[in-house]
């Protein structure tokens, strides 16, 4: 009798202890799940997570955020159909091809992309109502490599040949050759245009651009060129070509300019359309945001390594100068 009443008493001791658990659990508020992909490693996701917490969300409190890279575009299919299985609440894509991968595996899952190409229709069916599950930001305004030449002619008024690497491997770079080309016949400028599939041909590559008397380097954005940016910026100088390109790091890496988009900008927004779809807006009619501000940044060291002057009005122009 004693035992039996001795071991009523435990389990009901433990009930009283195991009850407020159990209740809590019940009653706990799941964290929303954002995912982070991207194709190379990026320093921009303290920007992202600093912008969320500025939204009130705040990373492994109210909100969970991993981080996935992937080594290439191959292994982006396996990863995309991993990360859709697990369910999160959104998924934020730093480039064009994780973008394409993943809407072909969900339709349902909000996709934040940080850069929609403003001439593809297979992500968006317009700007201003994307319609489906990808909204995001621009990768660029309308005349980016039109003013992109004149920053290579201000540091080289001769220059009438520029050459461009274009990655046969990626659909965007044959996009971005096309601009190009459009952009050099407006100013008399002539394209001298070399194709590469992996980073084993960039040798070959740079060999050819100066038997074809190229005199700058011109930049179709492209992930592998991102990725071999060290690689670029030392075979550009080797080659004695003056170099621009659309993102900072390639010039902290120790090409000559850059023009376009800050990356950090990018990622912040990227965190306000996050916190947009989180609060319950329907990616399919929240707004692609299209850049308006861009910078310029030159690198005076590599200015200097290829003998050239930064004339005074561009120098003055400069959002950035690296010594």
């Amino acid at each position: 009798m004693r035992c039996a009443l001795r071991r009523e008493l435990i389990a009901l001791v433990c009930g009283a202890v195991a009850l407020p658990h159990a209740v809590a659990a019940q009653g706990a508020v799941k964290r929303p799940l954002v995912f982070v992909l991207s194709t190379y490693p990026t320093d921009n996701i303290d920007s992202f997570l600093q912008a969320l917490r500025e939204h009130g969300r705040i990373d492994s409190q109210n909100i969970q955020v991993e981080i996935r890279i992937s080594a290439g575009e191959r292994e982006l299919s396996d990863l995309a159909e991993k990360l859709v299985r697990l369910k999160p609440d959104v998924i934020v894509v730093t480039n064009y091809a994780a973008a394409v991968i993943l809407r072909q595996v969900t339709a349902t899952i909000p996709i934040v992309c940080t850069r929609i190409d403003l001439v593809d229709s297979e992500l968006i069916a317009s700007l201003s109502r994307p319609g489906g599950n990808v909204t995001g930001v621009a990768f660029a305004a309308e005349g980016i490599p039109a003013k992109q030449l004149q920053l290579l002619r201000e540091m080289k008024p001769n220059l009438s040949r520029a050459g461009v690497i274009v990655v046969v491997s990626e659909r965007m770079s044959a996009i971005h050759r096309q601009r190009a080309e459009a952009a050099a016949a407006t100013i008399g400028v002539t394209l001298v245009a070399v194709e590469v599939r992996t980073r084993d041909d960039l040798e070959s590559a740079f060999g050819a651009l100066t038997e074809s008397r190229a005199e700058a380097l011109l930049d179709l954005p492209s992930d592998l060129i991102f990725t071999e940016r060290s690689n670029i910026a030392a075979r550009a100088l080797a080659a004695r070509l003056p170099s621009i390109f659309s993102v900072r790091p390639m010039v902290a890496a120790g090409g000559l300019m850059s023009y376009g988009t800050e990356g950090q900008w990018r990622y912040r927004r990227a965190a306000s359309f996050v916190d947009r779809i989180l609060g319950g807006a329907d990616p399919a009619i929240v707004p692609v945001e299209i850049p308006t501000k861009f910078e310029l940044v030159i690198n005076l060291k590599t200015t200097r390594a290829l003998g050239l002057e930064v004339p005074p009005s561009l120098l003055a122009r400069a959002d950035e100068v690296i010594e």
